[in-house]
């Protein structure tokens, strides 16, 4: 619901609004990857505060079958979201 709210917001040009939305919907459940793709396509975070964000995200709380596969879900989705960042703040 998250998601759809930031989507409306960000038509209506309200990208603070549309931000906190999107923040929310990836602290909620982390792996809606769509909510994190639209912080990052359209730059509503600053690179400091990408960094600080993906930091503060709960990537144990994905669960799968068994414990290793969830370590290893946990740990794909945050490389996943790494390589979204803006490179301004970590250049390669």
């Amino acid at each position: 619901m998250s998601f759809l709210r930031g989507v409306c917001f960000a038509k209506q040009n309200s990208y603070d609004r549309a931000k906190e939305c999107y923040m929310d919907a990836v602290r909620i459940d982390v792996q809606c990857f769509e909510a994190f793709d639209q912080l990052m396509k359209n730059c509503l975070l600053p690179p400091d505060e990408e960094w600080e964000f993906l930091e503060s995200l709960d990537f144990d709380s994905i669960t799968t079958n068994g414990t290793e596969t969830a370590q290893e879900a946990a740990h794909f989705a945050k490389m996943l979201y790494t390589t979204r960042l803006s490179k301004y703040k970590n250049p390669a």
